[in-house]
């Protein structure tokens, strides 16, 4: 593909939606309009094709948010006001997110597509050998050669090529 992976191009789609969208509501010729509106249409398309939900509740996440700053600032209601609604709104989309299967809803799994069996076993391997590890790429983005590492360490049932989490 064109990136290194699909959250990638969902970041990047997801980055040309929201600017897009901004400049599109802050020029003023009709010819600038449909030219934000055709790179908006593209970096959407980009997104859904990309398969990233992450990107996609980013998306819906930095919309709303965007959203709100808009309306607060177009209606000039005041910094109390503002900052009021601002934490009513917060605390009501963490009810939602709360009493919401999130992950059900953007289609992925309740354990995040497998991840926290994944960081589980990583924290686990981490325990074993805090100071110095298993040795750069020993176990993570195996080849055939090495797969044997990976299946010798860890309890996985498929070819886990990296821990998804930075810190881990």
């Amino acid at each position: 593909g064109v990136m290194t992976s699909k959250n990638t191009l969902g970041f990047w789609a997801t980055v040309t939606v929201l600017v897009s969208a901004t400049v599109m509501g802050n020029v003023a010729s009709i010819g600038k309009k449909l030219l934000c509106f055709c790179a908006l249409v593209c970096g959407a398309t980009a997104l859904f094709f990309s398969v990233s939900a992450t990107s996609v509740l980013a998306l819906i996440v930095s919309g709303l948010v965007m959203s709100y700053l808009y309306l607060a600032f177009r209606f000039d209601l005041g910094f109390i006001a503002t900052v009021v609604l601002g934490i009513m709104c917060a605390a009501l989309v963490g009810f939602a997110f709360y009493n919401i299967n999130t992950a059900e809803l953007i289609g992925r799994s309740g354990d995040l597509t497998g991840r926290s069996e994944v960081w589980a076993q990583t924290w686990k391997l981490i325990k074993e050998r805090p100071l110095t590890g298993y040795g750069y790429g020993t176990i993570w983005y195996p080849t055939d050669s090495s797969i044997w590492i990976q299946r010798s360490l860890t309890d996985f049932t498929w070819i886990v090529f990296h821990a998804h989490n930075g810190l881990l």
